[in-house]
C-alpha cells in the first residue's frame, strides 16, 4: 500500500508541475510581449542563478562567512575570471571544481 501511495504522489506532483507550466504558456501564447518587458525578462535567469551561487559561496552552516579561510570565496575568484574571459560553461565548471579540489587538498 505504501508503494502505491508513493507512486500516486509522484504521478500527482508531476501532473501539477506540468499544469503549472502549461497553463501560463497557453494563456500568454496569443499575446505579444512588449520589447521592453522581454529585455527585463532576459535578466531573470542571471539574477536567480547569481543569488543562488553567492548564497552558496558566503553562507557556511547557516552563518555568513567572509573570512579568509572560506575556501569557496578563494575558489570563486579564478572561476569568475575564467567565466568572464572564456564565456564557456564547461570550462568554468571545470575550473571551479579544480579550484575547490586544489584548495581542499592543499595546506590552506
Amino acid at each position: 500500500m505504501e508503494q502505491n501511495l508513493i507512486l500516486y504522489t509522484i504521478i500527482g506532483m508531476s501532473f501539477i508541475t506540468l499544469l503549472i507550466k502549461i497553463i501560463p504558456a497557453l494563456l500568454v501564447s496569443n499575446y505579444k510581449i512588449p520589447d521592453f518587458l522581454n529585455k527585463i525578462l532576459e535578466f531573470v535567469p542571471i539574477a536567480v542563478l547569481s543569488s543562488m551561487v553567492i548564497q552558496f559561496i558566503i553562507i557556511d552552516e547557516g552563518k555568513i562567512n567572509l573570512s579568509p579561510t572560506n575556501e569557496f570565496i578563494w575558489a570563486s575568484l579564478p572561476t569568475l575570471i575564467v567565466a568572464i574571459l572564456f564565456k564557456s560553461l564547461f570550462i568554468t565548471i571545470v575550473v571551479g571544481l579544480m579550484s575547490i579540489i586544489v584548495l581542499r587538498f592543499s595546506v590552506f
